[in-house]
């Protein structure tokens, strides 16, 4: 009933959205609990303990202040509690702010450039057909018109005039000029890009045709990306961790301080290429370095984690076996094809 597969992307909308995540808890008598996620726009204002923000004690519902949530209280116990989760916080606010934020503005004004630019481009191709010609009287003009209007011109048909008639065809359209204004839409675009933090060429705007330029335009990004995935990783172990006590509560069988982990995918895998090169480059420098006991278990472990940008997270290292050093001029010799001799010599078999 959590859903939590479903609601996992939802959730992280959420917090791209509005910059906050509450959510509600019900306890079972079991003590199961039931985690759902309540819209920020449904909080009306957050209570904290006087002079201490970043303890919260309440979220109300209205500005009346007569229905509210108590916050997640790990010494009582609690039929439902609510917690509450901000990114991009300020210093001395309890709410967060959203990751749009600083670009509503900036889309907004390049919706009205391109509406602005539809709405030029449509009217300078639009016109209308200009006809003069010699009527007796105003009947017979408004005759004319009316009839050309039932059966105007198609695109590409040919119209064959009488010149005794004296009537002559013109268009009439509009004289607009529509500057070439793809550098200010670059601009706007160049403020959206900078702000959520992304390369252009990752919006259709590729700024250079190099893929050195692209990459290297790519590599913060995704180093941003991999700390926002770490911080909402933090966000589900946390809901984990406190599910965990309260269920704990029901069931001393449970250790409320179990380890609890959570894996997701790498952001980009093209530096899995260069990070197994480096590894496999160093990595028989640091064992021969290790087997002649110049650092100990740890510090080769947390070497060889570092050459594939990863961090040895282990509280003990294992225990590794060191390969025994050959004393000097007992190293067996290689073979060169002209000596090899046949299994069957009997200077061999000896």
């Amino acid at each position: 009933m959590n859903k939590f597969k479903k609601n996992l992307k939802r959730w992280k909308d959420e917090d791209t959205r509005t910059g906050n995540l509450f959510f509600l808890f019900t306890v079972e008598n079991s003590g199961m609990t039931f985690v759902r996620a309540v819209p920020a726009e449904q909080i009306e204002d957050i209570e904290t303990k006087k002079g201490d923000v970043e303890q919260e004690i309440a979220y109300w519902k209205d500005s009346t202040g007569t229905e509210k949530w108590e916050t997640y209280d790990p010494a009582t116990e609690q039929t439902s509690f609510m917690v509450h989760y901000a990114s991009n916080q300020p210093v001395g606010s309890p709410w967060g702010e959203a990751d749009l934020t600083p670009l509503l503005v900036w889309i907004g004004r390049f919706s009205s450039w391109l509406e602005d630019r539809v709405r030029l481009n449509r009217f300078r191709t639009a016109f209308m057909f200009v006809v003069q010609g010699q009527y007796a009287d105003e009947s017979e003009r408004k005759a004319r018109e009316t009839a050309i209007k039932k059966d105007p011109p198609q695109p590409g048909s040919v119209l064959v005039l009488n010149k005794k008639n004296g009537e002559e065809w013109g268009i009439l359209s509009a004289n607009l000029d529509a500057f070439d204004a793809s550098v200010d839409g670059l601009a706007i675009k160049k403020m959206i890009a900078d702000g959520i933090g992304h390369p252009l060429h990752w919006h259709a705007e590729p700024e250079s045709s190099t893929t050195t330029t692209a990459e290297a335009a790519g590599t913060p990004t995704f180093r941003t990306l991999e700390e926002t995935q770490d911080d909402f990783f933090d966000i589900l172990k946390d809901l984990a961790r406190i599910a965990l006590e309260v269920r704990a509560r029901a069931d001393k069988a449970i250790n409320p301080k179990a380890s609890i982990t959570i894996t997701g995918p790498d952001i980009t895998e093209r530096d899995n290429a260069s990070l197994a090169l480096a590894l496999g480059r160093a990595y028989p420098q640091l064992a021969d370095l290790f087997d002649r006991e110049g650092i100990d278990d740890e510090e080769f472990i947390r070497l060889v984690y570092k050459m594939f940008a990863e961090v040895w997270k282990g509280k003990t290292p294992p225990k590794i076996k060191r390969k025994p050093l050959t004393a000097p001029g007992t190293q067996p010799q290689a073979v060169s094809p002209d000596e090899e001799t046949e299994p069957t010599d009997p200077k061999e078999n000896e």
